[in-house]
């Protein structure tokens, strides 16, 4: 998969130390600290392990070496024993992942085209990435469903990348409707919406259950589209402040090892393209892009991506692009603007406000469905807007 974090498990293993010792040995671990106490115990295990190491059992045999990595001549072995239907797939299909990172969409479009002519259960997500740019939405919107139905019932773990796009495509489908009342009957009425928007398909938790998305930032950025679809207000004000907290943490771009920043506002500005708030969505793509390590979109895709939609909505040659200015100042907000936490409370200011101007933002209507979903009891508008933005912050374990 393409847009993969990675991730770093790290096992503290903390017991109670009843063996005997000395009183000032024991005073000493009274007074460690978690995580060095849990350093001396390894410590502690690795000595007891060092006279287990049997030269050719349980390491390395002398003067012998690790195979060599090399992905081309594993590539090479590939092509040399596969058929002329599986060379000319994978080739079409390499072609095609070339020609999107260089935003040429109607050269990757014809790739991809001839790569689902010769196998059209050929899993290949990111083509639908293609269509989206291009405008096709309901093409978009079935290899996204397609796949991540092949991908989930091998794995039996969430799709996440295909679901977040299957869920723009819907979104941004709706947001180019004319007509209020016409977005407003597809929402309500799904199997309507289908005829233009592959759903994706129906799962049942209990009998099919899914592993859980490991990736943070990818699994809030799935709930925050899914739950724009499904129009539950609250979700998407949490999923929403959980991006940007993380996108704006340090208010600084640097250091993102992780690329959580990178990916937190890409997911943003995607979130907003889809909807149809283009102010917001070059807002958050040009962080995002600012967060790429220089150049690096020329060969790693999950840098490119904010470079593609850079490109393709013609936002790069923007005058309002000012390389020497920290973009971050643009998407958070001045200091004498923020939002005070409220007391008792030890939370992150940017996430609260967040929630308290997602709150603002909602007219009656949306504010009473939010109640409802939540099955909190309606009232007058600042009411329930107070009652809303407690429960909320409680959902996050912030209590006052």
């Amino acid at each position: 998969r393409v847009a993969v974090t990675p991730l770093s498990t790290t096992s503290l293993l903390m017991s109670n130390d009843n063996g005997s010792g000395d009183d000032n040995n024991n005073n000493d671990n009274k007074n460690l600290s978690a995580s060095q106490q849990a350093r001396r115990e390894e410590e502690k295990r690795q000595q007891e392990r060092k006279n287990d190491v049997v030269i050719g059992k349980t390491s390395a045999i002398p003067g012998e070496q690790n195979f060599p990595i090399d992905p081309d001549a594993t590539v090479r072995e590939y092509l040399a024993q596969a058929t002329p239907l599986e060379r000319e797939v994978y080739l079409e299909g390499e072609k095609g992942m070339s020609l999107l990172q260089k935003v040429d969409l109607e050269g990757a479009a014809k790739a991809f085209n001839r790569v689902f002519e010769l196998q059209p259960q050929k899993y290949l997500w990111q083509a639908g990435i293609v269509f989206y740019y291009l405008g096709d939405y309901k093409r978009a919107s079935e290899i996204f469903a397609r796949c991540g139905q092949r991908f989930e019932t091998r794995f039996e773990e969430y799709a996440s990348e295909e679901r977040i796009w299957r869920s723009a495509c819907e979104l941004k489908y709706l947001s180019q409707l004319d007509s209020s009342s016409e977005r407003q009957a597809l929402m309500e009425d799904r199997d309507k919406l289908a005829e233009h928007i592959q759903p994706f398909y129906v799962r049942h938790p209990e009998s099919d259950p899914l592993e859980g998305e490991r990736r943070k930032v990818i699994r809030i950025a799935r709930n925050l589209f899914e739950s724009t679809t499904n129009n539950d207000e609250s979700a998407v004000l949490l999923a929403r402040a959980k991006l940007r907290s993380i996108g704006g943490k340090g208010k600084t771009l640097l250091p993102d090892l992780k690329y959580f920043k990178l990916e937190s506002w890409y997911y943003l500005g995607l979130y907003y393209d889809a909807i149809g708030d283009e102010e917001e969505a070059k807002k958050c793509m040009k962080v995002a892009l600012r967060t790429c390590p220089y150049g690096s979109w020329e060969t790693n895709m999950v840098h490119a991506f904010p470079y593609i939609h850079m490109v393709v909505r013609d936002w790069l040659d923007d005058d309002e692009f000012d390389e020497k200015k920290n973009p971050l100042k643009d998407v958070l907000p001045e200091e004498d603007e923020e939002v005070p936490v409220p007391e008792g409370v030890q939370a992150d200011p940017l996430f609260v406000q967040t929630i308290r101007e997602g709150i603002n933002e909602l007219d009656l209507t949306q504010l009473e469905d939010a109640m409802k979903v939540r099955g909190l009891p309606s009232g007058g508008k600042e009411e329930m807007a107070e009652r809303l933005f407690r429960v909320l912050l409680e959902d996050v374990g912030l209590q006052w």
